[in-house]
């Protein structure tokens, strides 16, 4: 992974030391030894072709590997929230952001290692050359490249708050999908099929919007940053001309100083593209993580010890109970059932039924008072 920055590196210090051949020693030693010089080249720049196909090869094995644990991970933290959790979201979104967050999380880690290594050996070969051939002009390229990727950084993090909307929206209309068509049976014996359709409406409309802010907030930047790019090479491009005017520097110096400048701001620039991408990905990926990795309602204390089965007896003791909105459910409610006695709940709808039994199973926290099961308090129980 790490010796592609290095072959580029190489290449450029290779194509620099060519174009420098305009100096007497530099030309005659290339002379004395074209075949070893072009054979040098030609291995430099099949070498990098094989580094990136073993590269390939490396990071998409390990790729798939990051992206199963994250899969699996994600999908085993969700399965522990309470059923409260459920109430607000769709399965279809949140089976779509765990996907996105596998996704994006190898996408910045690549981001991160490899595109990271390759243009700091680019950018420091870079600084060689120029300091080798016209070191007054080391400071103003310096200058020019951490200044330019400050502003990529300070533009970028709009885009990352954008891409969070975006991946948000489109979460939901895959969820809303998902949800229609798992329920397909539901909905054609109902013949809610055009309910359906026009409800998705408002969900394409949102994620059409956020989407389109993101890839054109995208090229604005990108316009910015390369007309900044522009001007800074074309003053770079005059002060190298006005050194040879100026005799200070010969022309072959000049050329190789040109040839430099062009490729570090071909370098800046994709440097640019390459931080947009990074962010626009990381905001993928917080938007998935804020919603998966919500706090769990319901966690064991550090001394929780599993259920004792014995005779199954359930002792309700004061219980209180409100749903999220505030409706109240249960106020100091009380209930006894003897091991192996049978009980029947009846009640009108709404009137707490099924929720009883939840609390019983510890799906809800309680406002107070205790639930037991064989004197055991079900809080205390993983």
């Amino acid at each position: 992974m790490w010796l592609i920055p290095f072959s580029h590196g190489t290449k450029i210090i290779a194509v620099g030391q060519t174009l420098a051949g305009a100096s007497a020693d530099l030309t005659a030693s290339i002379s004395g030894n074209a075949v070893l010089w072009f054979a040098a080249l030609c291995a430099t720049w099949f070498g990098n072709y094989l580094v990136a196909i073993g590269y390939g090869i490396v990071f998409w094995r390990l790729h798939m590997a990051i992206r199963v644990q994250i899969h699996e991970e994600l999908f085993a933290y969700l399965l522990d929230h309470a059923p409260r959790y459920f109430l607000d979201q769709t399965s279809g979104s949140l089976a779509h952001k765990i996907r996105t967050a596998a996704s994006s999380a190898t996408v910045v880690i690549d981001h991160v290692s490899a595109h990271g290594a390759r243009f700091t050996v680019l950018f420091t070969a870079a600084g060689v050359l120029i300091y080798q051939t016209a070191p007054k002009l080391l400071l103003p390229s310096a200058v020019f490249v951490v200044g330019f990727a400050i502003m990529s950084s300070i533009l970028a993090q709009r885009l990352r708050k954008l891409a969070q909307a975006s991946s948000h929206a489109s979460s939901e209309q895959s969820g809303r999908m998902g949800d229609a068509a798992s329920n397909w049976d539901l909905v054609r014996s109902f013949a809610a099929t055009m309910y359906e359709r026009a409800s998705l409406v408002p969900f394409n409309t949102r994620e059409a919007e956020t989407f389109t802010a993101v890839r054109s907030t995208a090229q604005q930047m990108r316009l910015v940053l390369h007309t900044v790019s522009f001007l800074l090479l074309a003053w770079l491009a005059w002060e190298s001309f006005g050194a040879v005017r100026a005799g200070t520097i010969s022309v072959g110096t000049f050329t190789m100083a040109i040839s430099i400048y062009l490729l570090v701001g071909a370098h800046v620039r994709a440097f640019g593209d390459t931080l947009f991408a990074f962010y626009e990905h990381l905001g993928q990926l917080t938007d998935s993580l804020k919603t998966i990795l919500a706090p769990h309602e319901i966690v064991d204390p550090p001394d929780a010890v599993p259920l004792r089965i014995g005779g199954g007896a359930i002792e309700i003791r004061n219980v209180d109970f409100a749903y999220a909105d505030g409706t109240p459910v249960f106020q100091k409610f009380n209930l006894t059932v003897a091991a192996g006695e049978k009980i029947g709940l009846v009640g009108a709808s709404g009137a707490g039924k099924s929720t009883l039994i939840k609390l019983i199973r510890r799906q809800f926290p309680l406002s107070g008072g205790s639930i037991l099961i064989d004197g055991q308090d079900v809080a205390r129980l993983t």
